[in-house]
């Protein structure tokens, strides 16, 4: 099956929507964000069963797994998880190998909840697989959850708590919804005004299992020059995470993203390249190799951002690679 790619007013109706799907997703409006990347999802299917010949298909992961970010938090667990199996499914049928799809953050998100049956996931893979040798890779992802339920629960019409248990009863993902402060916490932008102008704060962003290299950085960061590195885990604020880190984000000017562990923070990296093409940040993909031409083993996601990669061997360049990047003319020492 070939993977098609978006073009000519496809592509200009997707990056509408996505835009507008993403920015609802950021501010927290979860009611949009789902409608819009519902939306964004059924156009693909439509035009891949009325458009497209028989041998090619659009990967669709990207709105799958918004989508069921933007229900969970609405509360709707089970119609979030759903949408996300399918967006697991799309990157088990359409990367270059199926393993690929543990890297993606449809895997990780299911993974990562107690919530989501561990055997039903590997279950979903050993069918993908066998369907990518057959040659009969389907555009509908639904259709290998259909076969799941045929041939490996035996029956059709099954419902969604074999594949999501007890979903009304296991505490799952808290929802992102702005909270009031209380009284007398500092907000971000105080914060930041504390430690210096704009111009010379530095946004810290990676996965949180890797803090202790993120407080490296952020040590390296502190010595160069008058420049400010804010690492988020340092300020306790009435704000959930997902909000914090856009907040910081916004209000720096420069940031270091530290991504051989890719996860959790897709969506900032993604909220940088907007404030880059508005002209409001620099930011650069720093990751560990071993050797010259190690490329990164990051999510499928971050390929568009390779010209922000830079790879590091050892310590001693990973502070070099960071005064390089923070004295080039937009980040003079």
């Amino acid at each position: 099956m070939i993977i098609e790619k978006f073009t000519g007013e496809l592509l200009q109706k997707i990056n509408s929507i996505e835009s507008k799907a993403f920015t609802a997703l950021i501010i927290s409006d979860f009611v949009s964000a789902g409608e819009l990347y519902g939306e964004y999802y059924k156009i693909l299917r439509n035009e891949e069963d009325e458009k497209l010949p028989k041998d090619k298909k659009y990967h669709k992961g990207t709105p799958l797994h918004n989508w069921g970010i933007a229900l969970i938090n609405q509360g709707k667990i089970v119609e979030g998880f759903e949408r996300i199996i399918l967006a697991y499914v799309e990157d088990l049928l359409n990367s270059p190998d199926p393993k690929d799809a543990f890297n993606a953050p449809a895997y990780k998100t299911l993974f990562s909840n107690d919530i989501i049956d561990k055997n039903f996931l590997n279950n979903i893979f050993q069918i993908a697989n066998r369907v990518r040798d057959e040659g009969r890779v389907p555009k509908n992802p639904e259709k290998i959850i259909e076969e799941y339920k045929t041939k490996v629960i035996g029956q059709v019409g099954i419902s969604s708590s074999f594949t999501v248990k007890n979903a009304d009863e296991v505490p799952t993902i808290n929802a992102s919804n702005p909270t009031v402060p209380k009284e007398g916490t500092p907000d971000v932008a105080n914060i930041l005004k504390s430690l210096g102008p704009k111009e010379r704060l530095v946004f810290i962003g990676g996965g949180h299992r890797n803090i202790a290299l993120l407080r490296g950085i952020r040590e390296i960061v502190a010595k160069m020059g008058d420049f400010k590195p804010v690492l988020v885990s340092d300020f306790q604020l009435e704000l959930n995470e997902h909000d914090k880190s856009m907040e910081f984000l916004k209000g720096c000017a420069i940031a270091i993203f530290e991504i051989s562990i890719s996860n959790g923070h897709l969506m900032e990296i993604e909220r940088a390249c907007d404030l880059e093409k508005a002209g409001n940040l620099k930011f650069v993909l720093l990751y560990q190799g071993i050797k010259d031409s190690s490329d990164p083993t990051t999510t499928g996601m971050l390929n568009k951002f390779k010209d922000h990669m830079t790879r590091y061997m050892n310590l001693d360049e990973l502070e070099i690679k960071i005064q390089q990047f923070l004295s080039k003319k937009y980040c003079v020492i």
